[in-house]
C-alpha cells in the first residue's frame, strides 16, 4: 500500500469514527436533551475510546453545535424538483417533518435547538437559515407571479416558519408527531388562501407524498 492509499484508509476510518461519534451523539441528545446527557452515555452509544471522541470534539458543547449545524447540511441537501417555487415551498416542508419522525441527527438537532441557551449563547442562526432559505423561495413564487400582489417574501417566510415550527412542536408534545404530517396539511390549507390566488392553489398539491411531475 502507497502512501497516499494508506494516508486515505486512515482519512475514511477517522471520518466514519467522527460520523459514528455524531450519530451516537445525537441519539443521546434527542432522547436525554443537552442537560441530561452525558460524555459517557454518548460513549456508550457510540462504543468508542474517550480518546477517540475527543479527537473529533474537545466538549459535550461542540458535539452539540455540530449536530445543530446539521439542519443547514439537510436544508441545502433538499432540492424539491417541481417548476412551480410554492410547491417546493411545501414539499420542502413535508420533506422536514418526515426527517422529524425518522432521521435521528434532524430530530436531536431540532431539540438542541430549542435548548441551545442552556449551552451556549443564544444564536438565532438555524431559524434564520430556515427562514432565508424560504424567503428566496417566496421571492421565486412572487416574481413568477404566483403570490398575492400584497405578500411580502420576507415576511411570509417569517410568518411560514413560524407556524411550522409551532405545529411540529405542538405535535410532539401531544402525540409524539404521530400526527405531525396531518397537522402540516391543515397548516397549509389555511396558510395557502392567505399567500396566493386560487388559479395558482388549483395547481398545487398538499399532500404527505409530492408528486414527482409538474
Amino acid at each position: 500500500m502507497t502512501v497516499d492509499e494508506e494516508q486515505a484508509v486512515g482519512q475514511a476510518r477517522a471520518e466514519a469514527t467522527r460520523t459514528g461519534v455524531l450519530m451516537a451523539a445525537a441519539a443521546v441528545f434527542e432522547r436525554k436533551g443537552f442537560a441530561g446527557a452525558t460524555i459517557a452515555d454518548i460513549l456508550d452509544q457510540a462504543s468508542v475510546t474517550k480518546g477517540a471522541l475527543y479527537f473529533h470534539f474537545d466538549s459535550k458543547e461542540s458535539l452539540a453545535a455540530a449536530i445543530i449545524e446539521q439542519q443547514a447540511d439537510w436544508r441545502e441537501a433538499q432540492a424539491p424538483e417541481s417548476r412551480w417555487a410554492m410547491q417546493r415551498i411545501i414539499d420542502l416542508s413535508f420533506r422536514f417533518v418526515h426527517a422529524l419522525r425518522s432521521d435521528p441527527l434532524v430530530r436531536a438537532s431540532i431539540r438542541l435547538t430549542l435548548e441551545r441557551n442552556t449551552f451556549r449563547t443564544d444564536d438565532p442562526s438555524p431559524y434564520e437559515g430556515w427562514v432565508s432559505t424560504v424567503a428566496q423561495l417566496f421571492v421565486e413564487a412572487r416574481d413568477a407571479g404566483e403570490l398575492h400582489t400584497d405578500v411580502d417574501p420576507d415576511r411570509a417566510a417569517a410568518v411560514a416558519v413560524a407556524a411550522l415550527t409551532g405545529t411540529q412542536l405542538v405535535s410532539e408534545a401531544l402525540s409524539g408527531r404521530e400526527d405531525v404530517v396531518e397537522r402540516v396539511e391543515d397548516l397549509w390549507h389555511l396558510l395557502l388562501p392567505g399567500l396566493v390566488p386560487a388559479r395558482v392553489r388549483n395547481r398545487l398539491t398538499v399532500r404527505a407524498t409530492p408528486p414527482t411531475t409538474d
